[in-house]
């Protein structure tokens, strides 16, 4: 279950398992720490806090539901009208299903949704034919998940199975039981991208 995701941003957290958030980079380039913000007023749309691992398997419950393995909340064919395209607004050339955008990443179709208020950025791109899913979470305004996103699709796109060892078709090394928090930490004296 996702143990670490709530539907409210708690001050009793802040700082804590909730991480600081911070602003855009200023005319010093150097961000700044931003008060706590408070979703209640827009708690419909905005609010949420998770980490990448209870996205991870928000994301594997999607594909698992997909593909008739599990039956629980909602039918199969209710995620797959979701995820299909509901609006297309041909000016922007932006696609929406129901609660998940749509989109064309690297040529294939992808669903997703992401997440953005004061001093956080959010993204999760899946792709439920490839078993394939991204969650990027920034704590940062002016930031673009889905740059990393990119980044990161670009690098394991490039993983090749060695001549000779088992085809893999999910060249990634996280699966539901090697999973382990500090494979997802980022040390923040590195830029990546």
């Amino acid at each position: 279950s996702m143990t670490d995701t709530k539907t409210y941003m708690s001050t009793d957290d802040y700082g804590k398992n909730l991480a600081l958030g911070y602003s855009s980079l200023n005319r010093d380039v150097v961000r700044e720490k931003v008060n706590f913000f408070n979703a209640d007023g827009i708690a419909a749309a905005a609010g949420f806090t998770s980490n990448v691992l209870d996205i991870a398997k928000f994301a594997r419950w999607q594909m698992k539901l997909l593909a008739s393995i599990e039956k629980n909340i909602l039918l199969p064919e209710t995620l797959r009208s979701m995820h299909e395209v509901q609006w297309d607004d041909e000016l922007t050339s932006v696609t929406r299903g129901l609660g998940f955008g749509v989109y064309n990443f690297d040529g294939e179709n992808w669903v997703g949704h992401g997440g953005s208020c004061p001093g956080y950025r959010s993204q999760l791109y899946i792709n439920p034919d490839k078993e394939i899913a991204y969650s990027v979470m920034i704590n940062s305004s002016g930031t673009s998940p889905t740059k990393y996103i990119a980044g990161i699709h670009e690098i394991l796109s490039n993983v090749k199975i060695k001549k000779g060892e088992e085809t893999n078709p999910h060249p990634f090394p996280f699966s539901k039981n090697n999973c382990k928090k500090e494979q997802f930490t980022i040390n923040e004296s590195k830029r990546l991208f």
